[in-house]
């Protein structure tokens, strides 16, 4: 009735995102990617509506991630680099907007990994230290702003590891061990954007 609405294509957007988690879970990467795909096309008719508007923006953002997580999942690594790279413009643009924002500080941080963790499955190790390297300098700034936070501590430390993996920095690439260690609850946290994400657009970060 009001194809236009924008808080009923937000609901829908976060319909179709929790569709798609539930199908990753319980029946097919095929299933979760239909509803990706939906919830990307209500993100991106916001963002039309309102370029300006950093919630729509988010909102666009976790499709982003959690297409380019499909897209893994299928060992579509270069779809999975170009979807990530959309994620990354997004979070950048958002983490520059706002730098005292720290939700989005981690997200831009989030990203940074998740293309770390394709180009090391790539073969990509020097791109992987880049990418890691900018994961870990936002993890620090974080992790100094509030040293009572224990997921900026854990997250600097994950940090430190993955960077570590793969040789420490940019030219040391493939001295270190053969690959991203695999972390307890790695799964959910491809998701922990939209998890925390509030229907005004905040987010909590535990």
């Amino acid at each position: 009735m009001e194809p236009d609405w924008p808080e009923a294509l937000h609901a829908a957007f976060w319909f179709h995102a929790n569709q798609g988690d539930i199908a990753r879970v319980r029946t097919t990467l095929a299933d979760a990617k239909r509803d990706y795909d939906e919830a990307q096309r209500m993100a991106q008719r916001l963002t039309a509506g309102d370029p300006t508007n950093t919630q729509w923006q988010r909102d666009l953002s976790v499709a982003y991630n959690k297409l380019g997580d499909v897209a893994v999942a299928q060992g579509k690594l270069e779809e999975a680099t170009r979807v990530y790279g959309e994620d990354l413009a997004i979070a950048k643009k958002l983490a520059a907007g706002d730098p005292s924002n720290t939700a989005w500080q981690r997200d831009l941080s989030i990203s940074y990994e998740r293309l770390g963790d394709v180009s090391v499955a790539q073969g990509r190790l020097d791109e992987a230290a880049r990418a890691y390297g900018e994961d870990l300098a936002i993890a620090k700034k974080l992790a100094a702003g509030d040293p009572t936070n224990t997921q900026w501590q854990r997250d600097l430390s994950v940090s430190y590891e993955r960077l570590g993996d793969v040789g420490g920095s940019p030219g040391q690439a493939g001295r270190g061990r053969a690959g991203p260690t695999a972390r307890p609850g790695d799964c959910q946290e491809a998701d922990r954007r939209a998890t925390h994400a509030t229907a005004s657009g905040s987010s909590i970060w535990g």
